[in-house]
Formats: C-alpha cells, structure tokens, sequence
C-alpha cells in the first residue's frame, strides 16, 4: 500500500472523519449537486466531488483528473444525474461514510471517494 507524503497519520485521519470529515463531507458534496444543477458550474461542481474523498479522511487518493474528457455527451449525463446519479451518489457517499468508521473500510471508503464524480455524473 502506497501512502501519500502529504498524508497525515491514520490516527489523525480518523479523529478528522470522526469530528468534522463527515459534516464538512456531506457540505460539500451537497454544493456540488447543486453546481451540477447550473450549466455553467459544471466543471467546478466535478472538482469538488473529485475532492470528497479528502474532506472525508484528508488523504487525497487522486480521482480523475477535471480535464479528463468523458465518453458521454452533456445532455446523457445531466439526464443521469437528474434521475440516477443523484440517488446513486448520496448512496455512494453515505456507503463510504460509514466504511471509513474502521480502519479497515477506510481503504475501500477511499475509493468510493476516489469515484463519486463517476457515480455521480459519469463524468
């Protein structure tokens, strides 16, 4: 298992997720949703989601890159996001949320995070 410079120790990461991560988590992935809404904040509503996996446990597991073109067109993955994505990404987040309690499912609650903008928007 590879670990980021940058990261902080586990001990740190967990008191982090358990005080805030989970509140600042949920903030920022609901401003996310609400920036996919408006077409122009698209691209900063993919960054933030693509950064939820460290305002959860402050390890960045490098998600997608935002210039990364995706295989689907705008209007197929608004149409995604309005009547999937939306459930499968709260779903996803909520998954992750409660893995990332142990210090086993914090690995797989990374990459969950680490896919929520997919999950979300096929991004």
């Amino acid at each position: 298992m590879s670990r980021s410079k940058s990261a902080p120790n586990i001990i740190l990461r967990w008191l982090w997720m358990i005080i805030l991560g989970y509140w600042i988590t949920g903030l920022v992935y609901f401003v996310a949703q609400i920036l996919f809404f408006i077409v122009i904040t698209n691209k900063l509503s993919m960054s933030l989601m693509d950064k939820l996996d460290w305002t959860l446990t402050l390890r960045d597991t490098g998600g997608k890159p935002l210039g990364m073109k995706s295989k689907n067109s705008m209007l197929i993955r608004w149409i995604y996001f309005i009547f999937v994505g939306n459930w499968v990404g709260g779903i996803a987040v909520m998954i992750a949320a409660i893995l990332a309690l142990t210090f086993i499912g914090m690995k797989w609650s990374d990459n969950i995070m680490k896919n929520i903008a997919y999950y979300t928007t096929l991004a």
